[in-house]
């Protein structure tokens, strides 16, 4: 499998991705429960405005989102991808947008993503680095699909 096929089925199988910020002067790890678009170059969560994870976003948008198939269940070699990249928070009609996004993917936020304080982050990806195995890592700028 290609590297990207690997990216894409990470991005469209695995529903959950460890956040990475950092703010305080320290980095900060969150689970997130995300979805992707087309090209895979926009990656969007959510998340109460009152969190750390978002006062950290609001400090530094500069993000790592960390997908793996550890659990994967047919026992073969694990992949982990981290996507760089630059968040900011979705408004308006692309905040509703980009909710729909998320709540196909995940049915059971519903509630959480109509909280008016929930905000909708969209994290711009700029690169794409995926480890298979021990020894082989592959880097890619976004995008490299088209939609």
């Amino acid at each position: 499998m290609s590297a990207q096929q690997t990216i894409t089925k990470l991005l469209h199988e695995q529903p959950l991705a460890v956040l990475a910020t950092y703010g305080q002067g320290q980095p900060y790890a969150s689970l997130v429960a995300f979805a992707c678009g087309a090209a895979l170059d926009l990656l969007v969560f959510a998340t109460l405005r009152a969190t750390r994870k978002f006062a950290n976003l609001q400090a530094n948008p500069r993000v790592a989102l960390f997908v793996d198939d550890r659990t994967a269940p047919d026992g073969g070699q694990t992949s982990a991808l981290t996507v760089l990249g630059k968040t900011s928070e979705a408004m308006g009609q692309q905040r509703d947008a980009l909710a729909g996004l998320l709540l196909a993917r995940h049915p059971d936020l519903q509630a959480f993503l109509q909280n008016p304080d929930c905000a909708i982050v969209q994290v711009q990806a700029e690169r794409f680095v995926l480890a298979s195995g021990i020894e082989r890592v592959v880097t890619l700028d976004a995008p490299f699909l088209k939609p």
